[in-house]
């Protein structure tokens, strides 16, 4: 993937320099950039020319979030980011045991909520028509929601039915990343660009905490036994990184 980047800002690097070099009296004068109170739409440009695709930028954990700007003025905008994902999985199989006369039942459900919100300042050095260099920060807060998960199995023979149910809920937990931000737009045309984007900055994510488990067997004949286990399971993940490196940004602003 950062090969495939990499490449690709090679590409645009090399239109951008053959396009200002073409600049001039063959196109009619007006305003390409975006200007005081417009805002825009930004996504990020991934693939080679044959397989381009567009996506949506990314929170602390890989969640995409929709992001967007506001100019205030013409050389100053506002960024901000938000994303929700809500991840609710069922699962169920049904199979037939060949090594012993025995029919499976197997279900699951899993469940996460997850918030994420950016703000940011851009700076934007209005010296060139078609190139847009800035630079700016930005600060990110995660919120990484609570995991339930549940799940039943069944299994079936000959002597009765053998029941198994099982049920787990892990704390979620939180991030914040405090980035600086360099970056240029080259506008292709009036209101639509291309660009890239660095940003450098520190990360805190911490993940879980308390955890609950209990399984339930109920056998087809005899005692019902339990299993109840409680404790703590905990992650923490800092430190200085390049988030986003030589993406190809798409934006387009009205």
């Amino acid at each position: 993937m950062l090969r495939e980047n990499l490449l690709l800002s090679l590409f645009v690097f090399f239109m951008f320099s053959v396009s200002f070099g073409q600049e001039g009296a063959m196109e009619p004068e007006k305003r390409l950039k975006p200007s005081e109170g417009d805002w825009g739409f930004t996504f990020n440009l991934t693939g080679l020319i044959t397989n381009l695709e567009l996506r949506s930028n990314e929170d602390l954990i890989g969640n995409q979030i929709l992001f967007f700007r506001h100019y205030l003025k013409d050389d100053l905008a506002i960024r901000a980011g938000f994303g929700l994902t809500t991840n609710r999985q069922k699962s169920m199989r049904k199979d037939s045991l060949r090594q012993i006369p025995a029919f499976v039942e197997f279900d699951s459900l899993f469940s996460r909520s997850d918030v994420a919100i950016s703000f940011g300042v851009e700076k934007h050095l209005d010296h060139l028509r078609r190139l847009d260099p800035y630079f700016g920060g930005e600060l990110l807060f995660q919120i990484i929601g609570k995991e339930n998960v549940s799940y039943n199995r069944n299994e079936t023979t000959t002597a009765g039915t053998t029941s198994l149910e099982g049920e787990r809920k892990v704390d979620g937990g939180f991030g914040i990343g405090l980035y600086g931000i360099a970056g240029f737009n080259y506008f292709i045309t009036e209101r639509i660009s291309l660009g890239a984007e660095y940003r450098f900055g520190y990360n805190f994510l911490k993940t879980g905490g308390n955890f609950s488990e209990s399984e339930i067997t109920t056998p087809p004949s005899g005692s019902v036994t339990s299993v109840f286990n409680k404790g703590t399971a905990e992650e923490r993940i800092s430190g200085f990184a390049v988030n986003s490196t030589a993406n190809i940004i798409f934006s387009i602003f009205f």
